[in-house]
């Protein structure tokens, strides 16, 4: 089982007692087992490879240089997006946000934006750039994606409730919404998008028709998305299903 798991990056216990026809509490069982001894995992509803995410999850200073042009002018697109008074924004960790964040340091004037993010560097951005009420999530510190995660930053954003949401996907597809390979970066994405009043996803092309492990919101929890010009009009006709506003800058 652990070399499947390994092999694979991840195993539901239904899967697994399937796979091995055994009683889902027997694999339970087993999963707590190997986890003893360092093999796996566990997440809700299964296990996870301890190499998993480092294989499926590049470092956030590669993924900086990745698609650059086109997440700065969706970083750019999506500034427009906000009020010019007041308003309290959830900035997601990743590099399109990142990218945002620079621009909304570059467009912020008189206004009064509050943020709240999880990522290390927007919050550097936007603090050292002297942006008043810019607010780090406390937690633990993911050195791959610089994202802050945990039971804490989950908590503390579940406790807020905010007018915008910012975040970033590494996979959207029709069959399991937005997904990423990490537990815990899913779950405070989660948090932004259920404590949001308007979700905007930040999402080149490439993340179309990609699924990774954990889904952390539907296509319906989305209301806008700012995407890039390569985006099929399959994609877009979809979205639009979804009664989500599609942005092309």
């Amino acid at each position: 089982m652990a070399d499947h798991i390994q092999k694979v990056g991840h195993g539901s216990v239904a899967h697994l007692a399937e796979r091995y026809q055994v009683t889902p509490e027997t694999i339970r069982r087993d999963l707590s087992y190997l986890e003893k001894q360092g093999l796996v995992s566990r997440v809700h509803g299964g296990a996870v490879s301890h190499t998993a995410n480092a294989e499926q999850e590049t470092s956030y200073w590669h993924n900086e240089h990745s698609h650059s042009d086109e997440k700065l002018a969706i970083a750019q697109a999506a500034v427009t997006l906000l009020p010019a008074d007041n308003a309290s924004i959830l900035i997601d960790a990743g590099t399109t946000t990142a990218a945002f964040a620079e621009a909304l340091l570059a467009a912020h004037n008189s206004q009064r934006w509050t943020v709240v993010t999880n990522s290390l560097p927007a919050g550097a951005t936007l603090a050292s750039g002297g942006m008043s009420g810019v607010n780090l999530i406390g937690g633990t510190i993911k050195a791959y994606t610089q994202a802050v995660v945990g039971e804490q930053a989950s908590e503390a954003i579940s406790n807020l409730r905010a007018d915008y949401c910012f975040i970033g996907t590494n996979g959207i597809s029709s069959g399991h919404g937005l997904s990423t390979p990490d537990p815990a970066e899913a779950s405070v994405k989660r948090a932004m998008v259920r404590n949001s009043n308007t979700c905007v996803l930040l999402c080149d092309s490439s993340k179309f028709d990609e699924d990774y492990l954990v889904t952390f919101a539907q296509l319906d929890d989305i209301d806008v998305i700012v995407t890039d010009a390569g985006l099929s009009e399959e994609h877009i006709q979809l979205l639009q299903a979804h009664n989500i506003k599609v942005l092309i800058p």
